[in-house]
């Protein structure tokens, strides 16, 4: 067992890489300006805030670098409270079977979640499956990338799986999938929020996008050879909303979109399919 944890109100640096099996790392930090780099090789590893207590990493310009490469059945369960986080959690390296919970309240935060990579990051070929990855975010200004790469043949035959939840204004959520299969659920409540889903692979997909308040772009591009299903549901109070899907390819396509729009220049909504 690891444990590591730092209580400090100036400048903090941890690094931590180790290769190995069933290593518990505890980190409880209270401070601005603290950078978190764990790297986990092996298999069965954990990383949270303080066991029975819900504390991590309180305090403002935090940065955590969190990997996890080559194994499987490892756990990520962050907490961080503050504003102007920095959140990095990478799964994946031929690694299967790996879990991981960021918990943020706080404004202006960058959280990226990368499974298998992709998106100018590259790596793959030969990436495990059944990855779960979650991020709860509670603030305003917030920016969410998530991408989720290939699923290795000899591997696991279920899907990664991905959950994003905001609570707040003007959150911008970035999503890609591609390669094997995947399922990505988005869930936003507040204004004037940016949602570009992207999903392009061989094998299928599926989306679901829920968002209650005003003023949203939702922008979703579904295309290559595979069965890709998109839900979309939109509330809101007063403020238009737009919308526009691309669905490309003969294959199977599901599309559904419900939503309540209450201002009287209507709101817009734009489906292409091809």
């Amino acid at each position: 067992m690891i444990i590591a944890w730092a209580l400090s109100l100036i400048t903090a640096l941890i690094s931590l890489n180790h290769a190995s099996f069933a290593n518990d790392l505890y980190v409880y930090q209270v401070g601005d300006d603290f950078t978190l780099t764990v790297t986990q090789d092996g298999e069965n590893h954990g990383i949270s805030g303080i066991p029975g207590a819900t504390k991590g990493i309180e305090g403002d310009g935090n940065t955590v670098i969190i990997h996890q490469d080559g194994g499987q059945h490892s756990h990520v369960y962050g907490m961080i409270d503050g504003d102007n986080n920095i959140i990095d959690v990478y799964q994946g390296g031929t690694g299967e079977s790996n879990d991981a919970t960021i918990s943020i309240t706080g404004d202006t935060n960058t959280v990226d979640i990368n499974q298998g990579m992709y998106e100018t990051g590259i790596t793959d070929s030969i990436e495990g499956g059944n990855h779960q990855a979650e991020a709860i975010i509670v603030g305003n200004s917030n920016n969410v990338e998530t991408y989720q790469a290939d699923q290795a043949t000899n591997c696991c035959s279920d899907a990664h799986d991905l959950s994003v939840t905001l609570t707040g204004n003007n959150n911008d959520v970035y999503h890609v999938q591609r390669g094997a299969k995947h399922i990505g659920d988005i869930d936003v409540t507040g204004n004037s929020n940016d949602i570009d889903l992207m999903q392009r692979g061989s094998e299928g997909h599926a989306a679901d996008i829920d968002i209650s308040g005003d003023g949203h772009t939702v922008n979703s591009l579904q295309q290559d050879n595979a069965n890709h299903s998109l839900t979309l549901d939109l509330s809101n109070g007063g403020g238009a909303y737009s919308i526009t899907t691309t669905q490309e390819n003969t294959t199977s396509r599901s599309y559904t979109l419900s939503g309540t729009c209450a201002t009287t220049a209507g709101c817009a909504v734009t489906v292409t399919q091809n």
